[in-house]
């Protein structure tokens, strides 16, 4: 095939090793339950994802698998581009157009979104299977412009990702344990949903040379972001987007070093010096969070108190940088996507600190026992209301891998003034202050308009400290350019009659110890959260 090289120019890989390739990983996409074929087909509810991550987000353009049963009379793949619209008797339309199937079972569809007609990406589409039983009822599908995912060769969306490496003099390998690029390296990611191509090659077909599309891809390795040099088509392959990018040069070796795209969290294999890969000592560090959660508006409103705790150990592995606070009085947009939940990375862990107590100075000892999960344990467990207020808590954990014994100063409370009952109207015509009183002069007050569509929150968030007693979000406005030279007025999330407006009070540091059994120190911190709901955006 021809893919984008390591400069974003063509360079020539082996054709038939890479369709070979690929076909594995499309084939491990095709599992199935096979069920009685002479029903109506119909679509599982939240059965409509991404073939990649298997996130519920579907880009037009993109390779989309759909679940549910009666789908079709028995497995049947395409042989290829063009694809067709009917196979095995089953099509699929999507708002009324026909879409390019890949493959077919009883079980799954895997199809490409059509790019034509245009959609509305505010809006949902509607899905309908028809085989010669009849129609399924519509189901609905959740758009969005741009929301990468990137294939991994176990067909999961998770572990090692279907990446090749491209070497500074042009050697090119497919990624594995047993073939690692070296920092320095291209390394060339396949997925899927990276965005819209500036030259489309008609639905159901392949591009035959590298074409762009018109956004960027973030990519984030190892915990630090890198720019992509390509983003676009996979040549040869319907459907199949490409990112390139190149391996910074103080990347850590490691079999499983986690590469981050949109909704995908993989991993690519790095070693200095090629070939199998090695990996660094096993690091460790912990993270405990004492939360105090009061909603109103919501479904589950209320106060909450809730403590967690996690100690990840693992090659090279390091805790998450704190929040970037932007300039006081200032805010910025944010996109939180779900990642798909996945296993713990080849080589990482997480560490057991056997029964944690916690103690406030005015209650009882409370035991927090470990829960089992994949990789090892983990802690979370809610307390009586009351239970976190300001003061200070001893926590120790005597026994277990890891093992500690330290003292937490928690924070004053704030009280917000500001009348925020369900149906609260905040438009982009004038600016909207939220006040409060209370807190501690050093703390800071991060405040935030966040709306969630099909798992992805939209937000404005900003910082104060505490002592301000105030936070405005003055939503920018532009002249629309019509003859009455009017304003166009934006918040510059999605509107909605249910959004909610989320207030944290965090200390101005994390508190920090050492502890027995981790390389590095454990980060304490606690958190008081007012969540208010029904927020109306017009």
């Amino acid at each position: 095939m021809i893919s984008g090289g390591h400069r974003g120019t063509a360079v020539a890989t082996d054709g038939n090793g890479m369709r070979c390739f690929f076909g594995v990983l499309i084939v491990s996409l095709w599992q199935f339950a096979t069920l009685a074929w002479s029903q109506v087909p119909a679509v599982t509810p939240g059965g409509i994802v991404s073939a990649a991550s298997y996130t519920p987000w579907v880009v037009p353009g993109s390779i989309v698998s759909v679940f549910g049963s009666n789908l079709a009379a028995g497995p049947t793949s395409a042989g290829g581009p063009p694809l067709p619209t009917t196979l095995n008797g089953t099509s699929v339309s999507i708002n009324g157009a026909n879409a390019h199937l890949y493959f077919v079972s009883p079980g799954q569809i895997n199809f490409e979104m059509p790019s034509t007609p245009l959609f509305d990406y505010t809006s949902d589409a509607m899905l309908r299977v028809t085989t010669a039983a009849g129609t399924s009822a519509a189901a609905v599908i959740p758009l969005l412009g741009a929301i990468p995912a990137v294939f991994s060769t176990n067909g999961t969306g998770c572990g090692q990702a279907a990446a090749v490496g491209v070497s500074a003099s042009g050697d090119v390998s497919i990624n594995s344990q047993a073939s690692s690029a070296a920092p320095g390296d291209y390394i060339e990611l396949y997925g899927t949903g990276m965005g819209e191509p500036f030259f489309p090659p008609p639905d159901g077909t392949a591009a035959t040379s590298p074409e762009s599309v018109d956004t960027r891809t973030d990519v984030v390795i190892g915990g630090k972001g890198v720019p992509s040099s390509y983003d676009g088509l996979a040549p040869t392959l319907v459907g199949v987007d490409q990112v390139n990018f190149q391996i910074p040069a103080d990347t850590r070796n490691g079999c499983a070093v986690p590469v981050s795209v949109g909704s995908s969290l993989v991993s690519i294999s790095v070693n200095a010096a090629r070939g199998p890969c090695v990996d660094p000592p096993a690091e460790s560090y912990g993270s405990i969070e004492l939360t105090r959660t009061i909603a109103t508006g919501t479904t589950s409103d209320g106060e909450t108190d809730t403590f967690t705790a996690i100690f990840p150990s693992g090659p090279g592995i390091h805790p998450a940088p704190p929040e970037s606070i932007p300039p006081a009085g200032s805010y910025t947009n944010g996109l939180a996507m779900a990642q798909e939940t996945c296993p713990p990375l080849f080589g990482d862990s997480l560490l057991s600190a056997g029964s944690i107590q916690i103690q406030s100075s005015t209650g009882a000892p409370v035991t927090v026992a470990p829960q089992s999960v994949p990789g090892g344990s983990k802690y979370g467990q809610n307390f009586s209301s009351g239970f976190i207020a300001s003061g200070n808590y001893s926590i120790s954990a005597p026994g277990g891998a890891v093992s500690f014994n330290t003292s937490l100063p928690v924070g004053s409370p704030i009280q917000i003034t500001t009348p925020l009952t369900p149906g609260t109207v905040i438009t982009p015509m004038k600016p909207f202050t939220l006040q409060w009183t209370g807190g501690d002069a050093g703390a800071t007050v991060r405040v935030s308009i966040s709306e969630t569509i099909q798992n992805t929150t939209y937000s404005l968030y900003g910082y104060a400290d505490a002592s301000a007693g105030s936070f405005t979000f003055a939503f920018p406005c532009q002249q629309s350019g019509d003859p009455l030279g009017s304003s166009l007025c934006t918040i510059g999330i999605p509107l909605s009659s249910n959004a909610q407006i989320i207030v944290a009070v965090l200390p101005a540091q994390p508190f920090s110890f050492a502890a027995e059994g981790v390389t590095q120190s454990v980060q304490a911190k606690w958190i008081y959260r007012y969540v208010f709901g029904g927020i109306s955006l017009t």
